[in-house]
């Protein structure tokens, strides 16, 4: 009977860590609607040259209208595209817009944001943000800051 009770206990022990621990998931948080990538199509970034900057919506759940917000730094100069649009999305449809630019030297961020507007989702926001480090002879990007 003793080494029941020890484990027992032992499983107490194990289940009341188990508890105190972060929840894996939560019903009171939605997961996101709609994802977004932001990056560079074409040829390589280079600063004073003209290049695209590709942003695309994939929608993982039915979203119907989302507005998206792309927002540049003053080093980049938007050559043609708009930085703001509507799209609207079925469940696994996704979209790519993309904007030419031209990069100056710095370290900024360009970043973009779509907000769902019909419901069930309406108010969601989905941001992506892409770190650059331009320097005169070349530049880097990515998800984290330089």
């Amino acid at each position: 009977m003793s080494g029941w009770f020890a484990a027992a206990a032992l499983l107490g022990v194990a289940v009341t860590g188990c508890a105190a621990g972060p929840p894996l998931s939560s019903a009171t948080e939605p997961l996101p609607a709609v994802r977004l990538v932001l990056g560079f199509a074409g040829a390589p970034a280079r600063p004073g040259r003209e290049v695209e900057l590709g942003v695309t919506v994939h929608a993982v759940a039915e979203v119907g209208r989302v507005r998206i917000d792309l927002r540049l730094p003053a080093e980049m100069a938007l050559v043609s595209g708009s930085t703001s649009w509507t799209e609207s999305l079925h469940s696994g449809e996704q979209r790519e817009r993309r904007v030419s630019v031209i990069l100056q030297p710095g370290e900024y961020n360009v970043g973009v944001a779509a907000t769902v507007l019909d419901p069930p989702y309406a108010g969601q926001v989905a941001g992506a943000v892409l770190y650059l480090k331009v320097t005169p002879a070349s530049a880097t990007w990515g998800s984290q800051p330089p």
